[in-house]
């Protein structure tokens, strides 16, 4: 849409920004939030987002060199796009790594086991979502 109401190279600033800020946003809410309940879903929705952040990163330093000799966007592009997934394949989930790091910090059994039955009611009610959130669908 900006770009039909903000057309020649007076408002090209703008659009970069405006790309790089709603990139990031949408990069780090959905890692965060985690909107989908499938992994592999959540995997390609973080990859696919990660490139697009990635791509408007790169926009921004091509505007940044456009009065110099660069001329690698598209190779810089093309190689961090496989960085990119590699990443996000291998990078833990922060609520994973969270979680981890709560069962080490137990001090004894019954910390353990109350939050294990905290993790196991937590597990029920996002099935119980899951299921609610399908029934909605089909109804």
């Amino acid at each position: 849409m900006l770009f039909a109401f903000l057309p020649g190279q007076d408002y090209a600033w703008v659009l970069v920004t405006v790309l790089i800020a709603g990139s990031s946003f949408n990069y780090y809410k959905c890692r965060v939030d985690r909107p989908y309940f499938n992994e592999k879903i959540a995997l390609l929705w973080n990859i696919t987002n990660a490139v697009y952040l990635w791509v408007n990163s790169v926009l921004l330093i091509c505007m940044t060199l456009r009065y110099t000799k660069f001329s690698g966007g598209v190779q810089l592009i093309g190689l961090g796009i496989p960085i990119i997934i590699i990443i996000e394949f291998f990078t833990m989930h922060p609520a994973k790594e969270w979680i981890s790091q709560r069962f080490e910090s137990c001090r004894n059994g019954r910390d353990c086991e109350l939050y294990l039955r905290y993790l196991a009611f937590t597990i029920h009610n996002r099935e119980e979502r899951e299921n609610s959130t399908a029934k909605q669908k089909r109804g």
